[in-house]
């Protein structure tokens, strides 16, 4: 096997996020992973598959530039 294998520590590096945070998808078997002893390694294609499994695409936008500016603002506001 000649793919790169990631530690927590790397994992959080890249996503961001804590390695306590990490451990927790690991021990939840959300991010996919390779246990050796009490190690815990996670494959790159895995950290790949995570991304993309959790990706939200952005919305399409319909209205033209025209349309847009014929629009009023809210008095509320954006929530």
């Amino acid at each position: 096997m000649s793919e790169m294998m990631l530690e927590p520590k790397d994992v959080a590096k890249r996503l961001s996020l804590s390695v306590r945070h990490v451990r927790s998808l690991l021990g939840d078997r959300r991010l996919r992973h390779v246990r050796v002893g009490r190690r815990f390694l996670v494959p790159e294609s895995a950290l790949n598959e995570f991304l993309d499994a959790h990706t939200v695409q952005a919305l399409r936008n319909d209205h033209t530039d025209e349309e847009a500016s014929d629009e009023q603002p809210s008095p509320i506001g954006r929530l």
